[in-house]
């Protein structure tokens, strides 16, 4: 009886260590398993979040390439982290700016695609916050130097500058400026005087004295203080404002006003066309607005308003679409104006119409 009893005893225990053996495990690995997490959740809450924006790329008006733009959200540029933007010409460009609703910073797309990523300070992660198609803006176009150079060429503000690289930066200096072989101004121009030659500027011209574009293309305004030549290919997108205007083979996108005379061949104008002097229109030359000048020539070419002259006015091979005035004599031979020929057509006073005054630099022609 006694061996019976040893032998169960020795059973149960053999049964019991299993058990226990197990439990052990299990609270074993509970308890390693709390403090990974918890050790994993103690870095992450060091990780500091990547910042919500909401950001949009958008074409820049009247400039190469692109803005981007905060619609809202956390700023960009001054907070932890890294924003880099990839596709662009300078994808450091938020270290040295601040992106803030309202005020877009200027971006250089080299690719067809623009990401936005931002890099965690406390690790190698980063985290896309945007992406955008673009349009590359092309070679010619991407900024070689800036503002620093500017101030270093012109001896802070004060003397003649040439361009020949890209300059991502407004040239405003009391000298003068040439841009040549290619050059190119990302920004305005404010100079005593400019002198362009197969040049870009993207924004305003403001010139003391004269402005002279040899297959330039200007992105804004051009004002000049005497005198205002362009050709071979030159495009002004905005309005010209000069005490003379001469354009041949070239475009002005917005309307002219001159103190003096205005001369144009083989030439676009998308405005009206104002001169305190005579205006000469030939070869191949279309004015999409009315025509005032002391007197006015228009010789192969086309007038989409109307032709408004105190003094003589001289049509040859022309089309007028609208009416002729003046005060002066009239002549006209193979052309039309307001769909009627020379023979029948006869033009009306001068004093039916006005000046009438409009936004910026230019007056418009208007009937009474």
């Amino acid at each position: 009886m006694l061996s019976t009893r040893r032998i169960g005893t020795e059973r149960r225990q053999r049964a019991v260590s299993p058990v226990v053996g197990s439990i052990l495990l299990v609270a074993i690995a509970v308890m390693l398993a709390a403090l990974t997490f918890f050790i994993a959740g103690g870095f992450a809450d060091d990780t500091p979040p990547a910042p919500q924006a909401s950001l949009d790329l958008q074409p820049s008006e009247g400039a190469a390439g692109s803005e981007l733009v905060l619609r809202g959200g956390e700023t960009l540029g001054d907070g932890e982290g890294r924003v880099v933007v990839e596709g662009i010409a300078d994808p450091d460009v938020l270290q040295n700016e601040t992106l803030t609703l309202g005020d877009p910073v200027s971006v250089y797309p080299v690719d067809e695609a623009v990401t936005v990523y931002w890099h965690s300070p406390e690790s190698d992660e980063s985290y896309e916050l945007a992406s955008f198609d673009a349009d590359p803006v092309p070679s010619r176009l991407q900024p070689e130097v800036g503002c620093p150079w500017v101030q270093n060429e012109t001896a802070g503000g004060t003397g003649d500058v040439t361009v020949d690289v890209v300059v991502d930066c407004d040239v405003t200096t009391a000298g003068d400026v040439d841009i040549v072989s290619g050059g190119a101004v990302l920004g305005d121009v404010d100079a005593a005087q400019l002198d362009a030659t197969n040049g870009t500027i993207t924004g305003d011209v403001d010139s003391g004295g004269d402005a002279d574009l040899t297959n330039t293309t200007v992105g804004g305004d051009l004002t000049a203080t005497t005198q205002v030549t362009g050709d071979t290919g030159s495009v002004v997108e905005g309005s010209v404002v000069g005490n003379s205007v001469d354009f041949t083979d070239s475009e002005v996108g917005g309307g002219i006003d001159s103190n003096t005379y205005v001369d144009l061949t083989d030439t676009s104008v998308g405005g009206p066309i104002d001169a305190d002097g005579d205006v000469t229109i030939d070869t191949g030359t279309t004015v999409t607005a009315d025509v005032v000048g002391d007197n006015v020539v228009v010789s192969d070419s086309t007038v989409e308003g109307a032709v408004v002259s105190p003094g003589d006015v001289s049509l040859t091979s022309a089309t007028v679409t609208v009416e002729v005035y003046l005060d002066g004599s009239f002549s006209c031979s193979g052309s039309t104006v307001d769909g009627v020929g020379c023979g029948p057509y006869s033009p009306e006073d001068e004093s039916d119409y006005s000046l009438a005054p409009v936004d910026g630099p230019l007056a418009s022609v208007v009937r009474r």
